[in-house]
């Protein structure tokens, strides 16, 4: 379950900001969540909620943003979301060859707290 090493690398983050900015309360972390990175968000929200318990971060909502896959054309340029629409492959040069820029990670966007 690689769910809670994501967990706990947002945690460890978030528990930074509270500190930093002398923080009593968290409502909200907002995350982005890549395509690529695997994540079953029921297993992410429960591994989210032990991890929490008994923190400043108990009580609050963990809200997950999806983030499409991203690719850029080593041909053209061209920075794309494959998929089975353009067949994978670049839609301005139709070139198979590109790197995976973008939707693999998962990302603390957002601390809301007071």
């Amino acid at each position: 379950m690689h769910e809670m090493s994501y967990v706990n690398r947002v945690v460890n983050l978030a528990f930074e900001i509270v500190k930093e900015n002398k923080l009593r309360h968290v409502k909200e972390l907002q995350i982005e969540v890549g395509a690529m990175a695997g994540i079953v968000p029921e297993l992410m929200e429960k591994c989210y909620r032990q991890a929490v318990a008994g923190t400043v971060l108990e009580g609050s909502k963990l809200t997950m943003t999806p983030k499409a896959v991203t690719a850029k054309c080593d041909d053209c340029g061209t920075t794309y979301e494959p998929n089975r629409g353009n067949d994978y492959c670049c839609p301005n040069c139709k070139s198979h060859k590109s790197q995976i820029i973008g939707g693999r990670k998962v990302v603390l966007e957002q601390l809301l707290g007071d």
